[in-house]
């Protein structure tokens, strides 16, 4: 990518950070406004949020057909989003759902709904399916309450919940553990 590229995109995508900060910290309330209430405060379409290293390589990119913030909720909405991230072991890893939250403060991404956590390259690596993941903002630290059913090679492996550190090679299956090697 080239600088001029590279200088693009991060423009649009501080203008996109920009209007959803510029929301989130205003005092603007829909009481005397009862007929916008109805729908969302701010809505962006297509987002695409990158985020580099220290060397600038992209390190981390969330994209998502559609985000929302709606009048009195601290977190965004996201419609379908899709997280790509690099692990401290180098390692890419791509994450999908149905639905999002983006925190206030950017501290953490929590998927919902059909969410598949896949390491990449495929086939062979691990993919791990639940109903909810939270993310922390560096993306290493991954984990969800929610029953989860890992896949690797030819294992199969469920549990009442999940956390992992991904650049550390180490996660932690809680509860009713169950695997079968097929």
């Amino acid at each position: 990518m080239t600088s001029r590229r590279r200088l693009i995109v991060v423009i649009a995508c501080s203008a996109g950070l920009a209007t959803v900060w510029l929301h989130l910290y205003t005092s603007q309330t829909n009481s005397a406004r009862p007929s916008l209430s109805a729908g969302p405060d701010v809505y962006i379409e297509r987002p695409v949020w990158s985020q580099f290293d220290n060397k600038g390589k992209l390190s981390r990119q969330l994209r998502a057909d559609r985000l929302e913030q709606w009048p009195g909720e601290p977190d965004a909405r996201l419609q379908e989003p899709r997280l790509t991230l690099l692990d401290s072991l180098q390692r890419a890893w791509n994450a999908s759902a149905r639905t999002g939250r983006i925190s206030e403060s950017q501290a953490a991404l929590v998927l919902d709904h059909q969410v598949e956590l896949a390491q990449e390259p495929q086939p062979g690596g691990l993919i791990l399916h639940t109903q909810q993941l939270w993310i922390a903002d560096r993306g290493n630290q991954v984990e969800t309450r929610q029953p989860v059913v890992l896949k690797l090679g030819g294992w199969q492996v469920s549990a009442s919940g999940f956390s992992a550190e991904l650049g550390s090679r180490k996660l932690e299956l809680t509860g009713n553990v169950r695997g079968r090697h097929e």
